[in-house]
């Protein structure tokens, strides 16, 4: 259970739509990862860090400010040396609630896929794209930047693929955040694997946390 002091908001009650589920598997070459982005954030940053990459952020990187962390993670920290510079956000993905201007560096790690998926089994309500990435754009401030780490998908019916296989097109991800708003400032191909195919589910032993993976960084004009 959080301290008092811990701000947490109610979650919803589906656990796999909580933000800081994204996939089953962490990223590779966290350490590396961190240095892409972390150089072109000011000092100090208020950070939201979505999924696991957002660790690294506080007990690897050094970095300092007020770390918010989602769902599990933030569990996982409780009590130890990075809690103090830590505080839970749980919010249903398909109502988040993030305060407006408040962030200057957001981590959307693996599951910016999820936004495009629906399902009656699971009760996953249909979300509207750019719905969420208005309430992601307002949250940031100007100048910030987001992350983002995803599962490299084929183009085509951008639901269907990540119904079937939980990956998404690296330009429907473009498209989507360039019409928010957002800049695409750099890309990267560190997580990238030529023996991923995309034709299997990312949760698939045979590659499950091998998966070929696109690396965005986005940034908020000022």
């Amino acid at each position: 259970m959080l301290s008092r002091k811990k701000r947490v908001l109610a979650a919803g009650q589906d656990q796999d739509r909580r933000l800081n589920v994204g996939g089953v598997a962490s990223n590779r070459h966290g350490g590396e990862l961190a240095k892409h982005a972390v150089p072109h954030v000011q000092r100090n940053p208020v950070q939201l860090g979505i999924n696991r990459f957002g660790e690294g952020g506080v007990d690897g990187g050094g970095l300092v400010g007020r770390v918010p962390f989602l769902g599990e993670l933030a569990r996982r920290i409780e009590g130890t040396q990075a809690a103090a510079n830590a505080y839970l956000i749980v919010s249903p993905f398909e109502a988040m609630t993030l305060d407006p201007n408040a962030y200057d560096f957001m981590m959307i790690n693996l599951n910016y896929h999820d936004v495009y998926w629906e399902s009656a089994k699971y009760g996953v309500k249909r979300m509207d794209p750019d719905a969420f990435l208005k309430t992601v754009f307002a949250s940031i401030k100007p100048g910030g930047i987001v992350g983002v780490i995803d599962h490299v998908g084929a183009p085509g019916d951008t639901r269907q693929t990540v119904e079937k296989f939980h990956r998404i097109d690296p330009a429907v991800v473009k498209a989507d955040f360039e019409r928010a708003g957002f800049k695409l400032e750099a890309e990267s191909d560190l997580l990238k694997n030529a023996a991923d195919d995309h034709t299997l589910l990312v949760f698939d032993e045979k590659i499950q946390g091998k998966t070929d993976r696109f690396m965005f960084r986005f940034r908020k004009p000022e």
